[in-house]
């Protein structure tokens, strides 16, 4: 456990600015998570790695956790990033919790994490759904899931993975532009008030998203017209992050990627009961959006830099 703690003073959507007093006192009037915590260190003592987490993910890093360090890992769900951070103040404020293994998780997303405490793990791309748009990923789960094997004669392996970089290549370009736009925003700072509430579908009325005819269908007016309380964005300030965004794709926002994967694992369900132009099977795979991450993990190789933070604690700050 370390003392480490840094003055926060990013910006977030429910937010002002965060100092390390308010993250104190805040974390110390909403306690849930603490007292999770502190359960679970009473059960389980110092032969364990305990894992703050955003809450979805909970199924993603104490697995990890217990593999690569060879130990029992117990995750902490927080109900979201901020608690997170809110809690690493906390226990680092607290000297009788040094002798307690600890890890913390949370996604980039569209924040600026730079003064984030090398001790809180950051997501390199948006969040950890991102890790799932691979082509790798997408490989492995089409010959375990679908049976579909890459080196078979009918070569419909191929056409899949043809098919899968198409259409999420048509899908990026039809949520650009409202990516740039909310990237804009966030850098500008978002409050509550400004009520800019993001589900978890980028919305029907705004993206085609029939696999084959995926097309974008709003306007920089639309967006505007729909989140009328937002900062005013101009369009120098959409095309430096429209360019960011071609240039990392890794940055899109999350959700809206793993909504198109679950969009194209539906397609070749209806396949594998139709003409099975890119399936072998007459059975399609259930894939419920809800667990998704939950259901497809292993397929998911740990990257590098989650696998140094999980063996040393530490995230390495460029």
């Amino acid at each position: 456990m370390w003392l480490v703690c840094r003055n926060f003073n990013k910006t977030d959507d429910s937010m002002g600015e965060i100092t390390k007093e308010a993250l104190l006192a805040s974390a110390e009037n909403e306690s849930t998570y603490f007292m999770d915590f502190n359960a679970k260190c009473t059960k389980y003592g110092t032969n364990c790695v305990y894992c703050f987490v955003e809450n979805y993910d909970l199924c993603f890093y104490p697995h990890r956790v217990e593999d690569i360090l060879d130990c029992k890992a117990v995750g902490i769900p927080c109900e979201g990033k901020k608690n997170v951070i809110e809690l690493f103040a906390l226990v680092s404020s607290k000297p009788e919790y040094n002798k307690y293994n600890v890890r913390y998780f949370v996604d980039a997303d569209f924040d600026d994490n730079s003064t984030m405490d090398s001790h809180i793990y950051v997501t390199a791309c948006y969040s950890v759904e991102n890790l799932f748009l691979n082509e790798d990923v997408v490989s492995r789960i089409l010959e375990n899931e679908y049976k579909i094997r890459p080196n078979a004669k009918d070569g419909k392996h191929q056409l899949c993975i043809d098919l899968f970089k198409k259409e999420l290549s048509d899908f990026r370009n039809s949520v650009l532009l409202f990516n740039s736009w909310y990237k804009t925003v966030k850098q500008k700072g978002l409050t509550k008030e400004m009520n800019v509430n993001l589900g978890d579908s980028i919305p029907s009325e705004m993206v085609d998203l029939s696999i084959g005819a995926i097309r974008s269908l709003y306007t920089k007016k639309y967006i505007e017209t729909k989140y009328p309380l937002a900062p005013v964005c101009t369009d120098e300030e959409l095309e430096v992050n429209k360019a960011y965004l071609k240039a990392n794709p890794g940055a899109f926002r999350g959700k809206y990627e793993l909504q198109f994967l679950h969009k194209f694992f539906e397609y070749l369900n209806i396949d594998a009961k139709g003409p099975q132009q890119f399936t072998v099977s007459r059975k399609g795979v259930n894939m419920d959006r809800a667990r998704m991450i939950c259901q497809l993990d292993n397929y998911v190789s740990t990257p590098k830099d989650m696998r140094e933070y999980i063996l040393t604690g530490v995230r390495k700050v460029a």
